[in-house]
């Protein structure tokens, strides 16, 4: 599940390089002022598809993702990773480094690093003929396409992911609320509500 949400927050990684097509470019300058809030389900593309759905916020380097009984924010400097069923929680440092898969809030704030847009046109998802923009990577990310969907007024409707492996999961995104920024401490988890029976791998 975990790996999940890194994909979705990778294929979402907002602050493209979009001048190559306008409605991308349009979708992130509004994102880019905004902490953005959306729900989303998502399906593995296979034989036997797995299925689940959770809710995330975004704004700049930071995020908060919750689904399928996992829970994940980062402030921008240190990301924690809960499992409250498990009760667990890993505790780690965000760095520099260029570790796409490990770290994907890097695909916001190096981009360029990482992805070009490949092509942009119609194609279908879910039924409907939408505006289509694919990606490629510049380095290794554990992707070797993302393909972004977007409804006629500009809204992101859904995302395709296909990991290096082979393996394609399909997000289906609703409920977008653009607010004002806020506080980083909106995006940290709060470890003074986890008592002693939670493990804590503390890794910083």
């Amino acid at each position: 599940m975990k790996k999940v949400l890194t994909l979705l927050l990778a294929a979402l990684a907002l602050s493209l390089p979009a001048r190559a097509d306008r409605v991308l470019k349009a979708f992130t300058e509004k994102v880019a002022s905004a902490c953005v809030s959306f729900e989303y389900t998502w399906r593995t593309v296979d034989d036997v598809p797995m299925t689940g759905a959770g809710k995330a916020m975004l704004q700049g380097a930071a995020f908060r993702v919750e689904g399928n009984g996992i829970e994940m924010a980062c402030d921008g400097h240190t990301r924690w990773s809960a499992d409250p069923a498990a009760k667990e929680m890993v505790v780690e440092t965000v760095d520099g480094a260029l570790d796409v898969a490990g770290n994907p809030v890097l695909l916001i704030t190096r981009l360029e690093e990482v992805f070009t847009v490949s092509d942009a046109g119609q194609s279908t998802f879910r039924g409907k003929t939408l505006h289509t923009v694919a990606l490629t990577p510049r380095v290794a990310c554990g992707m070797s396409l993302v393909k972004l969907y977007f409804l006629p007024d500009g809204g992101l409707r859904g995302v395709r992911v296909v990991a290096t492996d082979g393996t394609q999961t399909e997000f289906a995104l609703s409920g977008w609320t653009f607010a004002q920024r806020r506080d980083l401490s909106a995006f940290s988890y709060d470890m003074s509500t986890l008592d002693n029976s939670w493990v804590i791998s503390d890794l910083r």
